[in-house]
């Protein structure tokens, strides 16, 4: 039996009907276009997702007391200084290293100097205090100036988002410009006016979160944004009266054993502040992302798994129209079976047939799809993601298809009695 001569003969068959075909392959068009269209989107969303969580600090581990601990009475001795970030950056395996703390953002007002603008701060606020090395390690992405370094004639130094900015001055320039920022922390017992000059404004990354939100049904940011305010560590020393920070954040280099590296790296503090390595704990940062982006991922394989549907009524049309065929060509197989052609022949030129239709229309579908995954990105601004995965995925799902919904008709054909087929009208 010569595979090709019969994949020719079925080709040319699909090609005598090519209207019938079109409609044929319409299901499984549809069916593999909503599919590929689906997880192009849904895998430019988790990317962004992922840049957007990543430009918010959250690519590292966070060090810090254990403070939930009942058993554990903790001291200002166990809390951190620039010398624990010493420490910790002398370790081959870190990548990069920052003190780092917030201030309660229900305790902040801050307005511009420039100008009449105000911003009384709520629960999408942070003003944190960082160390220049903090930029580095979370790829913030700086459109105007740069980040403050840590030396005395840049105390009063801050960087912003550029949402911030604009709300502010009406500019996402607002380098030289200062803010005025009232503290009253009543809880904490420290308050006070202070006056910043900004030095650099980068990308608000709650820009991506929102472009994520807003093209989905998973409601991760209601849409509202988050502003951010970076000072430096002494600047909060001297706002709080305190001279120790109670976090540090640590970036590891790639390829490390993480878990044999921070153990060393509590074991090395614990050892500094000559307490127990139980006094510290660990969080990795990746966690506050890990249930969003599995639940993004959970979303976009139910929406698939329900486009997927379409690919079984797209199979039923394809065995019915072969059932058609079968019977349309009654004659032509009487004929083939007369000059010598085996059931196995017929079954296989029918089964062939099936599987170039759902193939061409599988190779359509990862077309049209991938095209709508790009129309739908110009509206939503988020880049579809085509990944092979899926599109391999795609065709071995359209050859399977064939075969299921072509063997059926394939074996109708092939059992047809020559003399009666021959004699059919």
């Amino acid at each position: 039996m010569d595979i090709r001569e019969t994949g020719t003969h079925a080709l040319q068959s699909i090609l005598r009907s090519k209207l019938r075909s079109s409609l044929t392959m319409l299901g499984i068009i549809i069916g593999i276009g909503s599919v590929i269209m689906l997880s192009s989107v849904g895998a430019g969303q988790e990317y962004m997702l992922n840049k957007a969580f990543a430009g918010m600090g959250l690519n590292s581990y966070q060090i810090s007391p254990d403070f939930n601990n009942p058993n554990l009475r903790i001291s200002s001795n166990d809390m951190f200084t620039i010398n624990d970030e010493k420490l910790i950056s002398q370790n081959p395996n870190v990548q990069g290293v920052s003190i780092t703390q917030q201030i309660d953002p229900g305790a902040i007002s801050i307005m511009s100097n420039s100008g009449p603008m105000s911003y009384q701060t709520n629960n999408n606020f942070q003003m944190t205090s960082v160390d220049p090395s903090y930029f580095q390690m979370n790829n913030i992405q700086f459109l105007y100036g740069r980040a403050f370094q840590n030396n005395p004639n840049d105390e009063n130094s801050i960087v912003i988002d550029n949402l911030l900015s604009e709300k502010l001055f009406g500019t996402d320039n607002s380098i030289g410009q200062q803010i005025t920022v009232n503290i009253q922390d009543q809880q904490e017992g420290y308050q006070g006016v202070y006056t910043f000059t900004i030095d650099g404004v980068f990308s608000n990354p709650t820009i991506l979160l929102n472009k994520v939100n807003n093209s989905s049904s998973n409601q991760m940011t209601g849409g509202m944004s988050t502003y951010f305010i970076y000072f430096q560590p002494k600047k909060f020393m001297q706002i709080t009266g305190h001279n120790r920070i109670a976090f540090l954040v640590v970036q590891l280099k790639p390829n490390v054993n993480t878990k044999q590296v921070l153990q060393q790296l509590k074991n090395s503090i614990a050892t500094f502040h000559q307490t127990t390595p139980d006094t510290y704990k660990i969080i990795n940062s990746n966690q506050f992302t890990g249930g969003a982006s599995a639940q993004m991922q959970k979303m976009n394989m139910f929406v698939s798994f329900i486009a997927a549907i379409s690919l079984l009524v797209g199979g039923i049309g394809v065995m019915n129209i072969m059932l058609v065929a079968v019977t349309e060509r009654t004659k032509e197989i009487g004929i083939r079976k007369s000059i010598g052609a085996t059931n196995e022949q017929i079954l296989v030129q029918f089964l062939i047939e099936a599987v170039i239709l759902t193939i061409l229309g599988g190779i359509i579908g990862i077309i049209v799809g991938y095209i709508g995954s790009l129309i739908q990105g110009i509206f939503t601004q988020i880049t579809p993601i085509l990944d092979i995965k899926m599109v391999i995925i795609s065709v071995v799902v359209s050859i399977v298809i064939g075969i299921v919904f072509g063997v059926f008709p394939a074996k109708k054909a092939s059992k047809l009695n020559p003399i009666e087929a021959l004699r059919y009208e």
